[in-house]
């Protein structure tokens, strides 16, 4: 039997054999094991695993099948890049568990219509090194948290619906390049501290509601 929170249906672009089922054990010392589905859907799609058979890489792009992200995506815990940016019938929440992904050194979610706020879960995603979750509906303000994420060089949240004020604590990301923090509702003044970014080479806070 598998165990149902490390089931996982993902729908993968293979336009050379069309649909099949892959089955892969989660954990070499372990019996329990995990379904990927992957029927011809997206324009865009990959599943990369290492050589112990755990699933390090997702990436879904363009696809019209994909609703929105399972939470049992948290449960593969050696995964090291997602990406499911550009889904058009992508909506919903996204979820806490991403932040569980500890090895994840890539989330990029744009260009979906993703709601809701950022969850403050993954400013635990210590690895992380580039956020892309543009181009979405996503509300709320932007968690503090994420100035945890000390290896982050782009985060990357423009064109959604973001209030409040930008967070001084962005400015003690050492090794980030590319703040784009542009077409939000963002107000308030801009944190003096990101005047001490000397890695960024980007910033954008255009079409915001800043003073000062």
């Amino acid at each position: 039997m598998l165990r149902k929170s490390l089931l996982l249906i993902f729908f993968i672009s293979n336009l050379s054999f069309g649909a099949q089922e892959l089955v892969l054990s989660d954990s070499p010392s372990e019996n329990e094991q995990i379904v990927v589905l992957l029927p011809c859907a997206s324009k865009d799609g990959a599943a990369e695993f290492d050589a112990e058979g755990k699933l390090v890489r997702i990436s879904v792009m363009e696809s019209s099948r994909i609703r929105s992200i399972p939470s049992e995506v948290g449960s593969f815990a050696g995964l090291i890049k997602l990406n499911l940016a550009q889904n058009q019938a992508m909506y919903g929440h996204i979820p806490k568990s991403l932040g569980s992904l500890s090895e994840l050194i890539l989330l990029t979610l744009h260009s979906n219509h993703l709601n809701g706020p950022i969850p403050t879960e993954l400013g635990g995603l210590s690895n992380l090194k580039i956020l892309r979750l543009g181009h979405n509906k996503l509300t709320g303000r932007i968690p503090s948290g994420l100035a945890r994420l000390k290896k982050m060089t782009e985060l990357s949240l423009e064109d959604n619906l973001l209030e409040g004020e930008i967070p001084s604590e962005l400015g003690d990301l050492p090794l980030l390049e590319w703040l784009n923090l542009s077409q939000n509702k963002l107000s308030g003044s801009i944190p003096p501290k990101l005047g001490g970014l000397r890695s960024l080479e980007n910033l954008r806070l255009d079409q915001n509601d800043l003073t000062g």
